[in-house]
């Protein structure tokens, strides 16, 4: 039951009245029924000793007992009260208020106490005398009275009290109404205020000045008021600000709540949907855009607590979307997602380009190779050891064109999707560990110790043999070379969580931070300078790729690096 502040405490100040007033009620009743029976026991007191004494003046010239009663006490003082004499084996020989010859036996009470007693039992109240003749007690003289005799003034009494405390019942009742009333209408009108508050009507003011405790609650209220009223004015602007920056991004971004319906969308992702925002609000995100790749993809992103991104190919465009976990109390992840259709195509030219550009390379190149060994092999160039200086010069260079040109046309086969992979079940362990033993001689020619470890029973993966071995060996050129002499490379190979992990680390120089996220794009070579010509890692990463798996780069300046590449069994 839900009653207002006003009834709950004219309630509670009734009940408190109610049982204050029955208590106090209770206690009077109970002092005056004790005033009245203590009266009527002195009553019987002072009326037993009078009564005995007059027995006993009687007893003294009759020497008779029952004799001495009849004649003392015929004439009853008080019809009111009855008086009974018995010798002291507590037979009544007189009884006032008996019609006939007196009989029975007096209450063991009086003569357990020797006659000097009071007592009382539900109907009435006894006071017992002794009667003495010659020094001896010979018997009892006892005085009852009922107890009704006092019931009319208790009666009277309670009718009174009755009365005076209704009266105050009443009077008490309309106090608390008024002092309640009093109470209650500032706090009403402080309710009425903060429901006007509620509603954005900063400017609603309590009308009253107090300097009790209400008038300080309505200070607060105010002080309150003035804070929201900044805070909302803040909020408001930075929600301003937020929108302005969503309609103006060209990317699509998506708002996801936990059961992936839509809660925003911007104007590109509406672009991008064909839909309005209002029409796809709490819509679910298969509904509007039912792509199985963006589905796993937000399923493992939440899974994994982390934003994951992808390339999705759509008939007519290229995206490149991310999904991004925020686990908030009003969303759960955002979608992000660009096209990069323009991107891709202006890289399928650059890769024509250098594709050709790089086919086109070979035949000069094989020419001029040609000719600079026929040169070097005719005897009568050792009379000009510097032109045979020259043409060694140049053989070098021309065959480290040729290796640029070579990795040119293998990056353009691989990223147009012309370098076929062969894939077959194949050990991984056998491989890594082939390889290892044939770039062993290598490594030892700079004093780099090159070792192998296998923690366990690999399992079998699906892969190219030659390409991945063309992995290991890219990796292992890579150590060997920023290794210094007397350093380590291991080779490492291990299971975890259904995953093939294969990695190559060394006590090289390391990797400065600023470069790690440009490690594998084309032609990279790094602040420090490479040693190559920076297409090494893009081809290992096209490789790994390829074969479904992960690889990742962990290095620290001065510290070595670590290239891991995770395989995931299927």
């Amino acid at each position: 039951m839900n009653l207002s502040l006003k009834a709950r405490w004219v309630l509670s100040f009734f009940l408190l009245i109610a049982v204050t007033l029955g208590i106090e009620a209770f206690f009077l009743t109970q002092w005056v029924k004790n005033e009245l029976k203590n009266q009527l026991y002195a009553k019987l007191e002072t009326q037993g000793s009078l009564l005995a004494s007059l027995v006993e003046q009687s007893l003294n010239t009759t020497g008779n007992l029952k004799t001495a009663a009849q004649l003392a006490l015929t004439p009853t003082f008080d019809p009111q009260i009855q008086i009974q004499v018995a010798n002291l084996n507590g037979h009544i020989i007189f009884d006032s208020k008996a019609v006939g010859p007196p009989s029975g036996m007096i209450n063991p009470e009086a003569i357990n106490a020797q006659g000097e007693s009071q007592w009382e039992n539900t109907n009435s109240i006894y006071v017992s005398k002794p009667l003495h003749q010659a020094g001896e007690t010979v018997g009892f003289l006892v005085c009852t009275a009922s107890k009704s005799t006092f019931f009319p003034m208790l009666k009277a009494f309670e009718h009174a009290l009755l009365g005076t405390l209704g009266g105050a019942f009443v009077v008490s009742i309309l106090l608390a109404f008024f002092v309640s009333q009093n109470l209650i209408k500032p706090l009403l009108e402080l309710e009425k205020v903060t429901q006007e508050i509620a509603k954005g009507d900063w400017e609603k003011k309590v009308q009253f000045k107090r300097s009790d405790e209400i008038g300080r609650l309505a200070n607060s209220i105010h002080l309150m008021e003035e804070a929201l009223k900044e805070q909302f004015s803040q909020i408001e602007e930075e929600k301003n600000t937020l929108q302005a920056l969503f309609s103006s991004m060209i990317d699509g971004l998506i708002v996801l709540d936990e059961n992936r319906n839509i809660k925003f969308l911007n104007p590109a992702a509406e672009k991008a949907l064909r839909v309005r925002s209002q029409d796809a609000f709490s819509k679910p995100l298969d509904s509007l855009w039912p792509l199985e790749e963006i589905k796993n993809l937000i399923k493992e992103s939440f899974a994994l607590k982390k934003t994951l991104s992808k390339e999705v190919n759509l008939p007519y465009n290229v995206l490149k979307v991310f999904v991004i976990p925020i686990f908030s109390s009003n969303a759960a992840g955002m979608l992000l997602f660009r096209d990069i259709t323009e991107v891709r195509e202006l890289e399928k030219t650059r890769n024509a380009f250098l594709g050709q550009v790089s086919h086109e390379l070979r035949t000069p190149l094989t020419i001029i190779k040609g000719y600079v060994v026929t040169l070097l092999d005719d005897p009568h160039l050792f009379a000009f050891p510097e032109i045979k200086k020259i043409l060694s010069r140049t053989e070098v260079e021309v065959d480290r064109l040729n290796q640029m040109v070579e990795e040119l046309l293998e990056f353009s086969r691989l990223k147009a999707g012309r370098g076929t992979l062969a894939f077959a079940p194949l050990s991984i362990q056998d491989l890594a560990s082939d390889v290892v033993e044939n770039f062993r001689p290598h490594a030892n020619r700079y004093h780099i110790n090159l070792q192998f470890e296998c923690a366990g029973e690999i399992p079998q993966i699906l892969g190219d043999a030659n390409r991945l071995k063309q992995v290991l060996l890219n990796l292992l050129d890579n150590a060997v070379k920023y290794t210094p002499a007397g350093g380590k490379v291991k080779v490492s190979l291990w299971n975890e969580s259904q995953s093939v992990i294969l990695a190559v680390s060394d006590t090289g120089s390391g990797i400065p931070q600023a470069d790690l996220p440009h490690i594998f794009e084309r032609f990279f070579q790094g602040k420090k300078g490479g040693k190559g010509w920076g297409l090494g890692l893009p081809i290992v990463k096209e490789i790994v790729e390829a074969h479904g798996a992960d690889i990742k780069i962990e290095s620290q300046e001065g510290h070595g690096t670590c290239v891991k590449i995770v395989f995931k069994l299927k």
